[in-house]
């Protein structure tokens, strides 16, 4: 498999450091010795890259570069023992703004190699949720908003979230495989094609370790009845960016839940249920409203569970007809 690299003046720009100190941290300290290409560029692996963003990290806490030196083989160490991204609280502010500025700046140049180099970083930098929470929702609502106000063309919009949803399932092909027998079915319904924040909510989850099958987008609800039917989840999650008619929702929240299992539970959320969480508790859902999700998400059928069967609608006497299969 081909190892994507970067030039040093992608590693500057994402990192919010020049090129000059890089060219001098190397030469001075060999703090990052990249491999060079045919052509004599710097040749920066996601390694190099993780490795700087942790001395990064460091000096703006206040540690001189001369003292991380010393320190350089402690975190090798550690990224090959680990490997793992830091956590959000371990990236500073900055940093994160850099990296939305970074993605928006690609989308306003219609430059999709350099959104996907900046989102790459993202996800290298920060686990798979908090680069989720932190970095691509904020970077979705501000491109929604910019589409809004014509600042950014529909194709604009297109090119970015491409980019976030193949960076997404990336992620979620990557999980950790799941323990125990939990399961959870994550769909939109119907018409629902924006199906970012649903990624999101299955990322959880996989983190969780859950066994998660994504349906996506545009799910007939007939489709996803026989599905739940034919291998019944614990959890059905669901992602509204507006909500349906009332009497709709209602309608096909209650066939739903007469689909599940007796502990079964249908967690709501997105931006239609945020804007009207009244409509969708009247479904008697677990409406997940973030950053307070049901907990603890790690086992929500003990804790969360006691509080999460309201997710299931009453039963309906068994004398009335299910809803006709959507097209």
């Amino acid at each position: 498999m081909i190892r994507p690299t970067y030039r040093i003046h992608q590693v500057a720009e994402l990192l919010g450091v020049s090129a000059l100190r890089l060219r001098t941290w190397e030469r001075r300290y060999g703090l990052v010795v990249p491999h060079r290409t045919a052509s004599g560029y710097r040749a920066y692996t996601h390694e190099d890259m993780a490795l700087l963003e942790q001395v990064m990290a460091l000096t703006e806490a206040g540690t001189a570069i001369s003292a991380v030196i010393p320190l350089l083989p402690a975190l090798r160490k550690a990224m090959r023992d680990d490997g793992a991204p830091q956590s959000a609280a371990a990236v500073s502010a900055r940093r994160i703004a850099a990296f939305r500025a970074a993605i928006l700046d690609a989308g306003a140049r219609s430059d999709q190699a350099r959104a996907e180099v900046a989102l790459d970083r993202v996800f290298a930098a920060m686990p798979a949720v908090e680069a989720f929470e932190q970095v691509v929702v904020p970077v979705q609502r501000e491109v929604g908003a910019r589409w809004h106000d014509a600042s950014v063309s529909v194709a604009q919009e297109h090119l970015v979230t491409h980019v976030v949803r193949t960076r997404l399932v990336s992620r979620l092909l990557a999980s950790p495989p799941p323990r125990r027998a939990r399961r959870v079915i994550c769909a939109c319904l119907g018409e629902e094609a924006h199906d970012i924040g649903l990624l999101g909510a299955a990322l959880r989850f996989a983190q969780a370790r859950f066994s998660v099958t994504y349906l996506g987008a545009q799910t007939p609800l007939g489709d996803l009845l026989a599905m739940l039917s034919q291998r019944p989840p614990q959890i059905l999650a669901l992602s509204f960016s507006r909500p349906p008619a009332p009497r709709v929702l209602r309608t096909a929240m209650a066939a739903l839940a007469r689909a599940l299992p007796a502990k079964g539970q249908i967690w709501v959320g997105g931006a239609g249920v945020e804007a009207h969480p009244a409509l969708f508790r009247s479904t008697m859902a677990e409406v997940v409203l973030p950053p307070e999700w049901p907990s603890p998400l790690a086992d929500p059928l003990s804790a969360a569970g006691r509080g999460a069967r309201r997710a299931r609608a009453p039963r309906p006497p068994a004398s009335r007809a299910a809803p006709p299969r959507s097209r």
